[in-house]
């Protein structure tokens, strides 16, 4: 909660919309529907990928990983993942746009994109608000690996004598 709200007699907290499992359930609901929602003189469009499923039930498992800096992003059952930019931006974003084609000319090496939930003015450029990408199930993500195979390398050269001429490239972790 950010702060204790008050409407006449009704109080209550002022949260994150993106901490309540309903926004999540609502973003998907919209992919999946291919809404449009006016926004003023703007338009927020929600454009799945073709031929993407995205089934969600309303009692479905809504999951927050740790916090990061750039986005906001949670799991929604286990079958996709939600990122919400904190930066909008006009003009095509750069992860969603990957996403498209790799996943357009079927790529394996990354989780598919199901859709994107763009804001579009009058003048229809588009501004991402967020991505929705398939669920990949793994052991971790790569900056967490990173920083752990570092620690390691840290604690053992710590312990151990001083070389002169330790050639880090040949240095067993790194290969």
């Amino acid at each position: 909660a950010f702060a204790r709200a008050r409407h006449r007699r009704r109080v209550g907290l002022l949260t994150d919309g993106f901490a309540s499992a309903r926004v999540a359930r609502a973003l998907l609901s919209g992919l999946k529907n291919a809404a449009r929602i006016p926004f003023g003189v703007e338009e927020i469009r929600f454009a799945p990928m073709p031929g993407s499923q995205i089934e969600i039930a309303n009692d479905t498992e809504v999951e927050w990983p740790r916090a990061e800096q750039t986005n906001s992003t949670l799991i929604v059952g286990r079958k996709a993942v939600v990122k919400l930019f904190r930066r909008v931006a006009s003009g095509i974003h750069p992860e969603a746009e990957m996403g498209r084609i790799l996943t357009e000319r079927g790529f394996t090496g990354i989780a598919p994109l199901l859709g994107e939930i763009v804001r579009t003015g009058p003048n229809d450029t588009p501004s991402a608000l967020a991505i929705a990408q398939a669920f990949i199930a793994n052991q971790g993500d790569g900056a967490a690996w990173t920083l752990d195979q570092l620690a390691r390398i840290v604690d053992e050269l710590s312990v151990a004598p001083a070389e002169e001429g330790v050639n880090f490239e040949s240095y067993e972790a790194f290969s």
